[in-house]
């Protein structure tokens, strides 16, 4: 590539992250870096597009590099910073967030920053302490919503609401992609408040405003033919030859579960065993799974990019997991769980990478799991069937016809927990679980909730606290709201 065209790839890139085209920005932020590896601005955009994109892991390399070409650029650390954050890795965004206002005290991003991760570990009078230095207009969304979720954690119901409807008048937040964004995550955050409050139907309404519009991008005809391909490709036939693969010398379990079904729970439960790493929603099969039909040549596209696959390519893919697990931080402990919620969509290749895994299906009533998904703030490009109550319905639907079908077929060993059943008898289904992952019994397992590890899932501030019965019939609250919708339980009938 020669000097003359850097400069227009440049505006290419910039332009095009501006305009939110994050394919056309990644695009030429890789040309770039193709022909020249330390190009700070092409890492930066990388980096930003993978974090936009969710692909934590790979916005780290990229940020990293960025730092490592212009250790002092304090958008570098910002942005390094918020990704660590992202993945959990809280004393390093602390760290960095910290470094910055070193350099420039007063920086409001890296308080914010800072405040978020502070909050997200429980630590929430110091997350206040925080942003009262960052000194914000009352009406700012990201500051305001990181306030009143510490006062939701203290019981400060009120407190909570005033300043979500304080931000929600805002004016910026109807001008845009990002103050639409921000409008949304503040009306569901605002819809839990209410909900603790026993608004329910407040709560609803502010759940069904904030997601109409990714509501309207779901098609229910589409998906069922997407599980529908996935039950074609994966036939009993892909895993006559399994037991050829090499064992791995790590044990590997993959919670399968509804969204709001109880998965984090019982990765919590899980990690908190001395012998155990609970690697979160670690997503690197789902992204292998869109790279099958490039790294091995195959004609076809996910999921038929996966019908026939070698055994050597399988040994590949798995080498590959397991050293991405190391690459992230994952070291420690004899067994591996990962609750990543496209589990259950990927268990046939799973199966084929790792044929001694373990899977935990987690049950919950499907009237309280489509409250719970309802209130949650999913994303509505990765999850558009979470966005209604009838995607809610027909994911229920598709999840017990992809559930028939891996009983048919997979060699894996299961184990159902229900999670009503471990909120009302936790030492007994706990015993379960640690016996189905051949882990002794420890005490830590029991009192999960006294782990320092960051949990990133939207169930993060529930499993700081013991095990408790008020998510159970949470639907009673919402009944009228649930009518007209087929509720299919998921627990397999004995």
């Amino acid at each position: 590539m020669n000097g003359s065209e850097i400069g227009p790839l440049e505006a290419t890139m910039s332009q095009a992250f501006a305009q939110g085209n994050l394919g056309a920005a990644l695009q030429a932020s890789l040309q770039l870096l193709q022909h020249l590896p330390d190009h700070h601005k092409a890492h930066l955009t990388a980096a930003k597009v993978r974090h936009a994109q969710g692909l934590y892991s790979q916005a780290k390399i990229h940020a990293e590099q960025a730092n490592r070409v212009m250790p002092s650029d304090l958008e570098s650390l910002l942005l390094l910073a918020m990704i660590y954050g992202s993945l959990g890795e809280s004393e390093k965004a602390i760290s960095l967030n910290r470094q910055v206002l070193e350099a420039q005290p007063g920086n409001r991003q890296a308080l914010v920053s800072l405040a978020s991760v502070l909050e997200r570990r429980g630590q929430t009078q110091e997350a206040l302490e925080t942003l009262e230095e960052a000194d914000l207009p009352k009406e700012e969304p990201a500051s305001g919503m990181i306030r009143a979720k510490c006062h939701l954690a203290a019981g400060e119901l009120e407190k909570a609401k005033s300043i979500l409807d304080v931000c929600l008048a805002n004016p910026l937040l109807i001008q845009g992609p990002s103050g639409n964004r921000q409008k949304r995550r503040l009306q569901l955050q605002r819809s839990l408040v209410n909900d603790k409050l026993q608004q329910f139907d407040a709560a609803f309404h502010d759940a069904i405003d904030a997601k109409k519009d990714d509501a309207d991008q779901f098609e229910p005809n589409a998906f069922s033919k997407s599980i529908d391909s996935i039950i074609e490709c994966f036939d009993a036939g892909q895993f006559q030859n399994v037991s050829e693969s090499q064992t791995s010398t790590k044990e590997h379990v993959f919670i399968v579960g509804m969204p709001r079904s109880g998965t984090t729970l019982v990765e919590q439960i899980i990690d908190a065993h001395p012998e155990a790493t609970g690697v979160g929603e670690f997503k690197n099969i789902h992204v292998m799974s869109s790279k099958i039909q490039q790294v091995i040549g195959s004609w076809a596209a996910w999921p038929a990019s996966a019908k026939g696959m070698s055994i050597e390519n399988r040994q590949r893919f798995a080498e590959a997991y397991e050293a991405d697990l190391v690459n992230h931080g994952f070291l420690d402990g004899r067994v591996f769980v990962n609750k990543n919620l496209m589990n259950m969509r990927l268990l046939g290749l799973i199966a084929m990478f790792f044929p001694n895994a373990k899977v935990i299906y987690t049950h919950r009533s499907a009237r309280d799991v489509a409250v719970s998904c309802m209130l949650g703030n999913f994303s509505g490009q990765v999850h558009p069937e979470l966005q209604s109550l009838s995607g809610i319905s027909t994911l229920l639907e598709q999840h017990n016809k992809l559930r028939a079908h891996w009983d048919q077929v997979l060699p894996l060993q299961t184990l159902d927990v229900s999670y009503e059943e471990l909120i009302g008898n936790q030492n007994e289904v706990t015993k379960s679980i640690l016996d189905f992952c051949d882990l002794e019994w420890s005490d830590k397992c029991v009192e999960f909730y006294n782990s320092d590890r960051t949990v990133m899932t939207l169930s993060y501030d529930q499993v700081r606290q013991p095990v408790y019965t008020s998510s159970i019939n949470r639907a009673d609250h919402y009944a009228s709201h649930l009518e007209g919708h087929i509720w299919h339980e998921t627990m397999p009938q004995a």
